[in-house]
């Protein structure tokens, strides 16, 4: 209750409250869960600069964001608490003499929950962001209706400048923006084969003032996502030798599972920052909908503003753990090349990545995506030493 409550208490408080929370939570952190202290760090970590957009997310995923009308707490005050959560988290961290770190994997956010993250293949949790390599995308959804109902799945897209209201959008009603095209509107998707939409993106070519690109995907009609027997959505890179090669959408790695009562899905958005390179971040969230006939023109500001209450906040990223975790590691390096038989001999060595790459000695312990939530175990696995 403690902890959960560390926002109201910093509210209700005056000057030095920062600072007896501190030592009281240094004092009976070490009860509580490593879900809980990441969550509240993250959370007290946004507290002391204005916010605009709260976002609101059930287990369902279904988000919803309303303006943040709360005042920042003070900085001195908030940093007090954050250090001491980031002292907890430290003691819940694992201890080796070498850590290994895949760089890609410092952009990850914390998984606390199953809640942000779907289902698929190459998916990260909510609030992760992956770097955009080269100028052309291509967004699509693939799907396949029941043998009894006609399901029609829309992918769209809305165009955001710097401040996250719509300039722009590409859909069926739509077809070419700039540098975006939509492949065309298909209404069935009868088995085996089903439908595939797409859009392909040039992010050289776009507006300068489009800032944010973010993809949804919307039933028109029939049956929502969960009852279909085949339905995801998908991204990839493109270059210039696939220009005329035949597209199976069941071959990109990058693909996250369409589930769940909801009408309409915001997957992810793509942002440019000021250096004008380009990033995918992870949002994972469903909007309620219309029964029927949704369209982008109707959901572009709602998810404008979930996607900035994603975008702008500060996420407990890897990176921000593998931080802590050289307090008490011997030594953490980026991983280049599998470490040598005399490296690991004798040695509690580990690596920390997305995937696990090919060539390492026997010995050295793995931790990959699916891992992620072992990095903070609850108090009773900490006393059985499972973070060794």
């Amino acid at each position: 209750m403690l902890v959960r409550t560390l926002d109201r208490l910093l509210t209700a408080g005056g000057a030095g409250t920062g600072e007896l929370l501190a030592a009281r939570l240094r004092g009976v952190g070490d009860r509580v869960s490593g879900r809980l202290l990441a969550s509240a760090r993250e959370q007290l970590a946004n507290r002391d600069v204005p916010g605009l957009a709260r976002l609101f997310a059930n287990q369902s995923a279904r988000g919803w964001s309303v303006p943040d009308s709360r005042p920042p707490l003070p900085r001195e005050e908030v940093a007090a608490v954050v250090a001491a959560l980031d002292d907890l988290l430290v003691r819940r961290l694992p201890v080796h003499d070498l850590l290994l770190v895949d760089r890609a994997v410092r952009s990850v956010a914390v998984p606390r929950s199953g809640r942000g993250t779907a289902k698929g293949m190459g998916v990260l949790p909510r609030g992760s962001r992956t770097e955009v390599q080269g100028d052309r995308l291509r967004f699509f959804v693939h799907w396949t209706q029941t043998r009894d109902g006609v399901t029609d799945l829309d992918l769209s897209v809305t165009l955001l400048d710097r401040d996250f209201a719509p300039i722009g959008q590409v859909s069926w009603t739509n077809l070419r923006e700039g540098g975006i095209v939509h492949s065309g509107d298909l209404v069935t998707a009868p088995a085996p084969d089903g439908a595939t939409e797409m859009i392909d993106l040039d992010l050289s070519a776009l507006d300068d003032r489009v800032r944010h690109v973010v993809p949804q995907v919307l039933v028109y009609s029939g049956d929502g996502f969960g009852a279909l027997p085949e339905a995801f959505f998908g991204y990839m890179t493109r270059d210039g030798e696939q220009g005329g090669m035949p597209f199976d959408p069941r071959t990109v790695r990058v693909r996250s599972d369409l589930e769940g009562a909801s009408r309409v899905l915001v997957p992810l958005v793509f942002n440019r920052g000021g250096d004008r390179r380009w990033e995918a971040r992870w949002t994972h969230l469903f909007l309620r909908g219309r029964r029927n006939f949704n369209r982008v023109e109707h959901t572009g500001a709602s998810a404008g503003l979930m996607t900035r209450a994603v975008v702008e906040r500060r996420h407990l990223t890897v990176g921000r753990l593998v931080d802590l975790m050289e307090r008490t590691c011997g030594e953490v390096r980026e991983y280049r090349e599998p470490p040598t038989a005399e490296e690991v001999a004798g040695r509690r060595v580990a690596y920390l990545g997305l995937e696990r790459p090919e060539g390492l000695p026997e010995g050295v312990g793995v931790t990959t995506l699916a891992d992620l939530p072992s990095l903070l175990p609850d108090p009773g696995e900490v006393a059985a030493g499972k973070t060794r």
